[in-house]
């Protein structure tokens, strides 16, 4: 069986110190990184806004050159007429009464 270390308070005390050393060593490690981020950021930014002015204009519409446009013909409204409405003049034209085929239907 493998022995079951005995930390001492000595031992202890030790390892809590080489822990603060480590986080204070990774702190400082950590800001460092933190202002090199921002200083990229930065330079990015600049690299964008740069990229950004040289790159060529847009042309105003008026500027373009264009075809002459075909112009259209318009087709002469015609009137949109409802479905029951369709069936009603043909129901008219036909002769039937509407009224006793209304009051069929309705069961009067």
């Amino acid at each position: 069986m493998a022995e079951t270390k005995t930390k001492t308070l000595r031992g202890i005390e030790a390892e809590l110190k080489r822990a603060d050393a480590k986080i204070t060593k990774y702190k400082g490690y950590i800001a460092k990184l933190t202002e090199e981020k921002k200083k990229l950021t930065a330079e990015k930014r600049k690299l964008t806004a740069a990229k950004t002015k040289a790159a060529p204009k847009k042309k105003p519409a008026a500027a373009k050159k264009k075809t002459a446009a075909a112009t259209r013909k318009k087709a002469t409204k015609q009137e949109d007429r409802s479905l029951l409405e369709g069936i009603l003049d043909e129901a008219k034209n036909s002769g039937l009464d509407l009224g006793g085929l209304l009051e069929s239907l309705l069961g009067k």
